[in-house]
C-alpha cells in the first residue's frame, strides 16, 4: 500500500509480536497477519516461541519479514518494548503501524488513512 503524492512516494510498515505459541493461540492470528498484508508494503512479526518460525514459515514464507527473540518463561512487561524493539531495527517503511497479533484494519479505512496520510505529507 505505498501511498503516492506529487513528490513522493510513503512506504508502510505492521509490526507485530507474539510470545505465546501461535498453534496454541485461541484467536484469528493467520486473519490477521493476511490483513495487514492486504495494507502495508511491509509485514515484521517478532515471535518468542522457537518453533513458531517454522509455523510463520509455513503460512507465509517470505511475503513476511520474521524474527526469533527469546521470551523468558518469567512474565516481565518490559520484554514487550524489547520485541517492539527488534521489529522497530527492522522495519524499513517511512510510517511503521504497531498492531496487536489479532487486530484488524477494517478494509472501509483503508482509503481514509491513504487519504489523511497523504495530506500530513503534502502539509510537511
Amino acid at each position: 500500500m505505498a501511498i503516492r503524492t506529487k513528490n513522493k512516494t510513503i512506504k508502510t510498515s505492521i509490526i507485530t509480536t507474539t510470545c505465546f505459541s501461535l498453534p496454541s493461540r485461541n484467536d484469528p492470528w493467520k486473519e490477521a497477519i493476511t490483513n495487514y498484508l492486504d495494507f502495508a508494503d511491509e509485514v515484521i512479526v517478532i515471535y518468542g516461541v522457537k518453533r513458531d518460525g517454522e509455523e510463520l514459515e509455513k503460512e507465509f514464507g517470505d511475503k513476511i519479514t520474521k524474527r526469533y527473540v527469546k521470551w523468558p518463561y518469567k512474565w516481565h512487561w518490559d520484554e514487550i518494548g524489547k520485541h517492539y524493539n527488534a521489529a522497530l531495527e527492522l522495519a524499513t517503511g517511512d510510517v511503521i503501524i504497531k498492531c496487536d497479533i489479532d487486530y484488524f484494519i477494517h478494509e472501509d479505512c483503508i482509503p481514509k488513512f491513504k487519504s489523511q496520510l497523504s495530506e500530513f505529507i503534502k502539509m510537511g
